[in-house]
């Protein structure tokens, strides 16, 4: 090679070496930034998670705009909110329950110790009081378990395939001495009647009762109470419904009716109210059959609760 040609190739070695070198350190830089911009949400992430196990379930990540980590960003957040609903409604519900439990066990435990003191006779009319109050409570407690059951999805169902009419039937039997003697009206009926369905036929029952209940407890003397089965065309459903001649429900009202120990009438006692489980222990089963339960907001000649059934 001659000194030119030496020269030549010495120089493009140098400006090899340069722009490698350039090419590097970009590399380099661009490596560091787009590290930064993965690892530094994530870090953000894991802080926010190991809060969120440590019970601070108010915690929550800053939004990332864009890519798949502010994807995950913002599925971190609803899932922390949804932790926090879950635990607010865990203490709401431990609440109520003590505040339902305290009113029994407070008057059985004042009319017992009257009775030892011997202020109260004991006699056939407080014995009979107090069993009254203990089946109440009986009945609250084994409310509170079913609940429990179904949301730890252990709701067992004892399926056999029956007539629906005659399980709508039975329902209504049990409520027949109440309306007579409040004068209220029952009509039983419907195109889907002779309809049959593979459910557990106790618990409808029970659902059809907790619905009969509510009718006959809010519809006036000389009322009517209406129990219907249809199909639904569309889906083949069977659409049973219970409607009265009550004030009915707002439309405010319509949704929170299923929450547990939730009154329209927060004035309502226990006694002339119910617990306030019956409609959250209806929702569950019907959706362990796969149904699903409702307030008919359209309906206006009272109120109108529909649930549906696979046939």
């Amino acid at each position: 090679l001659t000194q030119a040609d030496r020269n030549f190739l010495g120089s493009v070695n140098a400006a090899m070496s340069a722009v490698t070198v350039a090419a590097v350190s970009i590399a380099v830089i661009f490596g560091s930034l787009l590290f930064r911009h993965i690892v530094a949400p994530l870090r953000r992430l894991s802080r926010a998670s190991e809060r969120i196990a440590s019970g601070d379930l108010e915690t929550r990540v800053a939004q990332i705009p864009g890519d798949e980590i502010g994807e995950l960003a913002l599925r971190f957040n609803v899932m922390a909110e949804r932790l926090q609903d879950s635990r607010r409604r865990e203490h709401q519900f431990i609440a109520d329950a003590a505040h339902e439990l305290r009113t029994p066990v407070a008057l059985l435990q004042g009319t017992l110790e009257m009775m030892i003191d011997g202020i109260y006779p004991a006699d056939r009319q407080r014995l009979e009081q107090l069993h009254g109050e203990s089946q109440r409570l009986g009945r609250l407690v084994a409310d509170m378990q079913d609940l429990s059951r179904a949301d730890a999805g252990r709701l067992e169902l004892f399926r056999s395939t029956i007539r629906i009419g005659e399980v709508l039937e039975e329902a209504a039997a049990l409520f027949s001495s109440a309306m007579r003697k409040n004068e209220i009206r029952m009509e039983v009926g419907g195109d889907a009647m002779e309809e049959e369905a593979t459910i557990d036929k106790d618990r409808i029952v029970r659902v059809l009762a907790n619905l009969f209940a509510n009718a006959v407890r809010h519809t006036p003397k000389g009322g009517r109470i209406t129990g219907r089965v249809e199909r639904q065309k569309d889906s083949g459903e069977l659409i049973i419904c219970v409607e009265d001649t009550g004030p009915g429900i707002p439309i405010s009202d319509a949704e929170r009716v299923f929450d547990r120990f939730y009154r329209a009438d927060e004035s309502r006692s226990r006694d002339s109210g119910g617990s306030g489980l019956g409609l959250s222990i209806s929702r569950e089963i019907i959706g362990a059959h796969g149904g699903r339960i409702w307030v008919d907001t359209a309906y206006r000649g009272g109120a109108r609760f529909c649930f549906t059934l696979s046939s």
